[in-house]
């Protein structure tokens, strides 16, 4: 699957529900959210359970790190619950840097958290990475992969770490 291809289900999504935000879209497309507390390195998981989907999400993540294994998540139901049909997609980390359907979950994620214009438009008034991170309530992680991910929009930007697809494994 290429990445225009989701980038146009999150744009249709977000025009669709009027919506980022992963959690609702989870909620309006019918999917159940638990959160667990027992988790010690799992982030969440992504299921289907007879036929209803759900995902389990580690009550203990900061609120940046839960929006972006929420938003993962999602790109796992969106294009991926046909994999959880046949077990749990565990989500340990950010995440097998080889794996298609890994990959295209975290497209997703940071095509839905950030938007690229309002991402161009802080980058010209602010040079700080982490505080653009912090203005778009996302990760410093999922902001760097966004940039590098992105077809050479952000190359003659300063991205302070490195931007590995297997970022949420941390």
């Amino acid at each position: 699957m290429n990445d225009n291809y989701i980038i146009q289900k999150v744009n249709e999504l977000k025009e669709q529900y009027y919506t980022a935000d992963p959690l609702q879209l989870l909620e309006e497309l019918g999917v159940g959210i638990k959160y667990s507390y027992d988790f010690v390195k799992l982030k969440a998981f992504y299921t289907v359970v007879l036929g209803n989907p759900y995902v389990v999400l580690n009550g203990s993540l900061d609120e940046y790190e839960l929006r972006t294994v929420a938003a993962h998540e999602l790109g796992h139901h969106i294009f991926h619950g046909y994999l959880a049909e046949a077990g749990p997609i565990q989500e340990i980390g950010f995440y097998n840097v080889k794996s298609g359907p890994e990959y295209e979950a975290n497209v997703f994620a940071a095509e839905l958290l950030i938007d690229t214009d309002e991402l161009l438009l802080l980058l010209s008034e602010e040079s700080d990475f982490y505080s653009v991170a912090s203005i778009l309530n996302v990760s410093p992680e999922l902001l760097a992969f966004k940039m590098k991910n992105s077809g050479g929009v952000f190359l003659n930007y300063n991205i302070p770490i490195i931007a590995r697809n297997d970022f949420m494994s941390k």
